[in-house]
């Protein structure tokens, strides 16, 4: 979510935004989409993954929450679903109508073509939580970065989501080498220090 954020932020703030570049990898650009995809009974570990890391953040900080008659964190805390978590908790502590006007609003995919700043996003079609269909263009927003001469996609063919693992780097301990890095620190490095904003 944190790609989704940087971009949403850059796109509201048009020219005041104060990132010089972004390096935005695995980024869920329509939420809603993203919600529908990870609901697919193949991809119900990737959402079982989220709802249990939501339900240990609601767990530890629920007293803030308890006696609240707009939220039932019991019944978030028992979520079947990251959808059904949505419901019960997100929309209701953040003022929403429903999961899907939240999803909605959160999205950074309407504020791309506002961006001024250089970005750099990485995807991949093997990404088990964004949704990637053939001849479409609903989950990988091509014509706003087709338009938008600030912004730069980088799609391959795998990586999963924050993967692209290109190995295991040993002697010492077994640590797994992942590929993304690269290209993003020298994105960022050639907007930030060889070519800074004046």
């Amino acid at each position: 979510m944190g790609a989704n954020t940087m971009l949403k932020y850059a796109g509201e703030s048009k020219e005041n935004c104060l990132l010089e570049a972004i390096a935005a990898l695995s980024c869920p650009f329509d939420i809603h989409l993203c919600i529908l995809n990870i609901s697919k009974p193949q991809n119900k570990v990737v959402d079982f993954m989220l709802l249990q890391n939501s339900i240990r953040l609601l767990q530890r900080n629920k007293e803030m929450y308890e006696g609240l008659a707009h939220i039932d964190v019991e019944k978030a805390l028992q979520a079947s679903s990251h959808y059904e978590f949505d419901e019960f908790f997100s929309r209701r502590a953040m003022g929403f109508t429903s999961p899907e006007h939240l999803y909605h609003t959160v999205s950074c995919a309407e504020d791309l073509k506002h961006i001024t700043v250089p970005v750099f996003a990485l995807n991949a079609l093997s990404d088990p939580v964004i949704p990637y269909f053939s001849r479409r263009e609903d989950c990988l927003p091509y014509s706003d970065f087709k338009t938008n001469p600030k912004l730069i996609l980088v799609v391959s063919r795998h990586g999963g989501h924050l993967g692209w693992f290109t190995g295991i780097m040993k002697p010492k301990r077994v640590r797994i080498r992942q590929w993304y890095p690269y290209p993003a620190v020298e994105f960022l490095d050639y907007h930030l220090h060889t070519h800074p904003k004046p």
